[in-house]
């Protein structure tokens, strides 16, 4: 029966379906957020703007206060399918979802008590904002849990492969979490409105996945329990996939910070408009390793030699697809951003489209290396190199904001990428060996 289950998860007609799946559930979003950002630049102004950002950031890295757990998850059932382990699967999952509870809880509180502070000494918003924002990073904070919960759900689908149920729900949420906004400012550019309609959406998605985990999952909210001898494994993997899960955001939100604190949060929008539109092509390689993860997952124990065959493809499949793209958007950045925002507005962004197009290009041939090393069991290794880039990154980050401002960012952005790719791709070919 698992023999069965395994090869039916790991059939390669079904990842391919998985993957057009998944990337439609990204590039839908894409087009919204295409649609609405020049809109809410003029409605919301360059300061709110760049609050919102931050807010879309934080909603979209949730996980880091999961410690690792819903990655840990959808790993765990794979792995569990692909040795004969199924009957364990369900009290694995109820053990996850108690302490992602727990924990989205703790985080919560956590963070309430360093609400002032991060306002007054991150964002440092004008005087009239200082309450509006407070307030909207507080509703975002306590709407943690939710979020976290979502992720878990999420992740033990992608372990069964409903990628076609996953995109069904994801890609109505991540429109309306661009269109929701755009729709408020037909009311008012108050901030407190704009996160309490994305905060209603995240609570629908969250009990649509509810529904979809009751579907797929029979009898998964029946006999709750807490096994402690399998929080251990979860703990284990999830462990270091904390540090990443701290870190990687990081990588991808602190240069705004830094803008903010040590420029302005006005010019953040400059640097953050491009960033998002063109790290969102990322969705590609992220599309299609969302699907691979499990498939390696279960694939490792299952059948060694086809994983790695199927690592070698993948590989070749997101260089043909990503580097024309790539090129086009570095060649046409100028051009792109003058019809969508407006030629002032270009003249200040181009340079930096250009250079974070080079630096989405690594990103993206490094997703690959990253998820077969973790899907080997090793996500203390992708940790331990995240450490080393952090320490590396910072002092670069701050000498380049505070010499070269924006276009600095750029450029230590582009060096940790580069960086990361190579130390992935040796670390990857080392495993493939094994």
């Amino acid at each position: 029966m698992a023999t069965i289950l395994a090869n039916k998860l790991t059939n390669s007609k079904l990842l391919i379906k998985n993957s057009l799946w998944t990337l439609l559930g990204n590039f839908i979003p894409l087009l919204s957020a295409l649609f609405s950002i020049p809109f809410l630049i003029k409605g919301l102004g360059n300061e709110k703007f760049g609050i919102l950002t931050l807010i879309w950031a934080i909603i979209g890295y949730s996980t880091l206060f999961d410690f690792g757990l819903s990655r840990a998850l959808t790993h765990i059932i794979a792995k569990k399918i692909g040795e004969n382990q199924i009957h364990e699967i369900k009290s694995i999952c109820q053990t996850a979802i108690i302490a992602v509870i727990v924990l989205g809880i703790i985080a919560s509180f956590l963070l309430f008590g360093f609400t002032d502070i991060f306002i007054s000494n991150v964002i440092k918003p004008s005087e009239n904002l200082i309450s509006e924002a407070k307030t909207t990073f507080i509703l975002l904070i306590f709407s943690i849990p939710i979020m976290l919960l979502t992720v878990s759900f999420r992740g033990i689908l992608e372990a069964y492969q409903e990628f076609a149920v996953i995109n069904k729900i994801k890609i109505p949420m991540g429109v309306y979490t661009f269109l929701a906004p755009l729709g408020v400012l037909f009311f008012t550019n108050n901030l407190i409105f704009v996160v309490l309609a994305l905060i209603l959406g995240r609570i629908i998605n969250f009990l649509v996945f509810v529904f979809a985990i009751r579907k797929n999952l029979a009898g998964f909210f029946k006999n709750i329990v807490f096994d402690k001898n399998k929080i251990k494994p979860l703990i284990s993997f999830g462990g270091w996939m904390t540090v990443s899960n701290i870190i990687s955001p990081l990588f991808l939100t602190m240069d705004r910070f830094f803008i903010a604190s040590f420029i302005s949060i006005a010019n953040v929008v400059y640097y953050s408009t491009p960033f998002d539109v063109i790290t969102k092509l990322l969705i590609i390689p992220t599309g299609l390793m969302s699907v691979m993860f499990s498939a390696f997952s279960t694939e490792i124990v299952h059948n060694k030699t086809r994983a790695k065959k199927m690592y070698k493809n993948i590989q070749k499949y997101i260089l043909c697809l990503f580097l024309p793209i790539m090129i086009s958007v570095f060649l046409f950045s100028k051009w792109g951003l003058s019809i969508w925002i407006d030629s002032e507005f270009a003249s200040k962004s181009f340079k930096i489209a250009q250079i974070l197009a080079i630096a989405t290009f690594f990103a993206g041939l490094a997703t690959p290396c990253y998820s077969f090393i973790q899907s080997c069991g090793r996500s203390d290794i992708t940790a331990k190199l995240h450490i080393l880039e952090l320490i590396i990154y910072l002092p670069i980050l701050y000498f380049s904001v505070k010499n070269f401002g924006i276009i600095g960012v750029a450029s230590a952005w582009l060096f940790r990428a580069m960086i990361d790719f190579i130390l992935l791709k040796i670390i990857s070919g080392v495993l493939l060996k094994n």
